[in-house]
């Protein structure tokens, strides 16, 4: 996957011709090189990112005593994409509605014509 990711990153079209010529060096330098500064990974970090949004909406909403539908990181990446990770299990909860009405209920008055 690494030699994938670097084709891609350098320009290359071959991952398995680079591979025959690049030196076991090379190879271990892009290695330390990706554990440090990882490419290629933006729409994953993108999904964690929106999966860490959603839990603390999901709080906002419990406090206030309702419960949001969860949301899990294959929810935010294309339909596609292969989970390595053991399914969470799924509640259920409110719909947008729902939630619309209480951050409603949390912004000033004034501010309320903002929202929805």
């Amino acid at each position: 996957m690494l030699a994938c990711r670097l084709c891609l990153a350098i320009g290359h079209d071959d991952p398995e011709a680079w591979l025959d010529t690049a030196t076991e060096r090379q190879l271990a330098l892009w290695k330390a090189f990706y554990r440090l500064e990882p490419w290629g990974a933006e729409m994953h970090r993108s999904a964690s990112t929106n999966t860490l949004l959603t839990s603390v909406l999901s709080m906002m909403a419990a406090s206030h005593g309702q419960q949001l539908e969860s949301s899990e990181m294959k929810d935010f990446m294309p339909s596609d994409w292969i989970d390595t990770a053991k399914p969470a299990k799924r509640t259920r909860g409110m719909g947008m509605d729902a939630f619309h009405s209480i951050v409603k209920s949390s912004v000033p008055t004034a501010d309320k014509r903002l929202i929805r």
